[in-house]
């Protein structure tokens, strides 16, 4: 039995691989001023929660560097009234 608060969100598990290397993502990035209308999925959503803040080993090591291993930064997500998230803040 997992020790999820009230409210929680089962979140797909994010891919660990990819078809693309890392420095074609990075020779290819471009900042965007104008987006798609469309809401995210929760498959994007988990992707982009564990790419900012997720686990990548049993230890508890983070995607992150934290001098000490003390994490103090959270990640927080703003869902609006579309998508598969109900509207709300997340934490």
């Amino acid at each position: 039995m997992t020790n999820q608060p009230t409210g929680a969100i089962k979140l797909p598990p994010p891919r660990l691989a990819s078809p693309i290397s890392i420095e074609s993502a990075l020779r290819r990035r471009r900042s965007v001023r104008e987006f798609d209308r469309k809401p995210v999925t929760l498959l994007e959503v988990s992707q982009l929660l564990w790419a900012a803040q997720g686990l990548t080993d049993p230890e508890g090591k983070h995607t992150a560097p934290s001098a000490g291993a003390l994490y103090p930064l959270e990640v927080f997500l703003v869902a609006g009234k579309e998508g598969e998230l109900p509207a709300g803040v997340y934490r």
